[in-house]
């Protein structure tokens, strides 16, 4: 499948010599199409669908959530306030492009 947003991530990765953890978070129960959906819906929809993978130790760690296009912010805030609460010192976020 192809991923903009994970090849996008692995140049980061080559380019800073940082390990692309990819798999840090996942999509734990399927959701429907975002496309059409406004911002409070996208919301609900996403809501408890992420889950953080808890063989990493990220205690501390400054994290950089790469995505290729950000509409409205919801997923990537949603990414952000798990990896926070699994710890992580700080969450930055790259999109090629906004929305």
């Amino acid at each position: 499948m192809y991923n903009p947003a994970h090849i996008l991530a692995m140049e980061i990765a080559k380019v800073t010599d940082k390990m692309l953890k990819a798999d840090i978070l996942t999509k734990s129960k399927w959701t429907k199409s975002q496309t059409f959906l406004s911002r409070k819906q996208r919301k609900n929809n996403i809501k408890g669908s992420i889950k953080f993978n808890t063989k990493y130790n990220i205690v501390s760690k400054k994290i950089l959530l790469v995505d290729d296009v950000v509409t409205t912010g919801v997923t990537i805030n949603e990414c952000a306030k798990i990896l926070r609460q699994a710890g992580a010192g700080s969450v930055y976020v790259m999109s090629v492009a906004m929305t």
